[in-house]
């Protein structure tokens, strides 16, 4: 869309995006007249265009009677100390404006100076951010001093400047006694006092929170009551003259409350409580009497143990003093064996003869 078209239809926009469109200070300050009267826009993005310190002072302008614009970024549009100047005055009177952001302009010191000395009245703006701007230790100074007064800060973007050591250092000290600022983006060269920055900002966070969520002493949370508890009955009211007393007193049986209290004899009850009747006792029956005992019968004696009779040799036994068995030496170079036919019958068979 155009922009001509865009100022046709301003009305019907709450947030209009306008970066890198090529803007001119011409153009800028046409919007500018457009916005004194209009109630819809509260977010306005002109980053990145050519709007110089002509198209600020004429937005600077515009928010002296607008009071629906809450964020302003004009970004990179080459703007000086001379428009930065004229935006501190009309943010000592804005009461609407919550976002300025001014990063990749030339304020230097000296809009960095005007813009802190306006933070010290103004109590609307809580985020800041002026990055890039040839700002250096005094300008960081100023915001530093502000800080001391100011309670409605809570974030502020200085990097990309000159500050150095000396001008952390101030904000550090600053934010020793200030409460509010919880974001805080600078280029710090000493690991100590940077150390020292993001203590503060987390001690300044974790007090927001409980700002926020505040618990009172003594007093306990109340417990939700259960979902299962059954609301208290109300005492039955008089019968009314078109009701009936019987609708009104006597409430019918649930068909289930029979079933909950009246229970069923459990058919295994019966095996276990309900025996049968013993039937009386009888006179006792007198045990037949028991045969006398009978002399104890003895055993037939057994034979007496026969001596043990030799077991028979499967083969003959020979004589007590039997003769020694002569058997003659065989030749030289000749191997026999002797095969035993008996005992008293030694034969000699040769087996292998060389």
């Amino acid at each position: 869309m155009s922009f001509g078209a865009v100022l046709e239809n301003l009305a019907s926009y709450t947030e209009l995006d306008l970066r890198d469109r090529g803007l001119s200070a011409e153009d800028c300050q046409q919007l500018a007249r457009r916005l004194k009267n209009n109630e819809t826009v509260k977010i306005l993005d002109l980053s990145d265009n050519r709007l110089l310190d002509e198209g600020c002072k004429a937005l600077a302008d515009t928010l002296r009677s607008n009071t629906t614009l809450t964020s302003l970024d004009i970004r990179t549009n080459g703007v000086s100390v001379e428009g930065c100047k004229a935006l501190a005055d009309t943010l000592r009177t804005n009461s609407s404006l919550t976002n300025l952001r001014l990063g990749g302009n030339r304020v230097g010191d000296e809009g960095c100076k005007a813009l802190a000395d306006t933070l010290r009245t103004n109590n609307t703006l809580t985020s800041f951010a002026i990055a890039c701007n040839g700002v250096g230790v005094e300008g960081c100074k100023a915001l530093a001093d502000t800080l001391r007064t100011n309670n409605t800060l809570t974030s502020l973007r200085i990097d990309y400047n000159s500050v150095g050591v000396e001008g952390c250092k101030a904000l550090a000290d600053t934010l020793r006694t200030n409460n509010t600022l919880t974001s805080l983006l600078i280029y710090c060269p000493d690991t100590t006092v940077e150390r020292e920055i993001e203590q503060s900002l987390a001690r300044n966070r974790e007090a927001q929170k409980q700002r926020a969520n505040p618990v009172t002493c003594g007093s306990a949370p109340a417990k939700p009551q259960a979902a299962s508890q059954s609301p208290s009955r109300q005492p039955a009211s008089e019968p009314t003259p078109h009701q009936p007393a019987s609708h009104s007193t006597a409430r019918r049986p649930s068909p289930l409350a029979s079933h909950s209290t009246a229970r069923r004899p459990s058919p295994l009850a019966s095996h276990s409580t309900a025996r049968p009747k013993s039937p009386p006792a009888s006179e006792p029956t007198p045990h037949p009497k028991s045969p006398p005992a009978s002399e104890p019968t003895t055993r037939p004696e057994s034979p007496p143990a026969s001596e043990p009779t030799p077991h028979s040799a499967p083969y003959p036994v020979p004589e007590s003093n039997p003769q020694p068995l002569q058997v003659p030496a065989a030749p030289f170079g000749q191997f026999s064996a002797l095969m035993m036919d008996g005992v008293d019958n030694p034969t000699r068979a040769p087996l292998w003869q060389g």
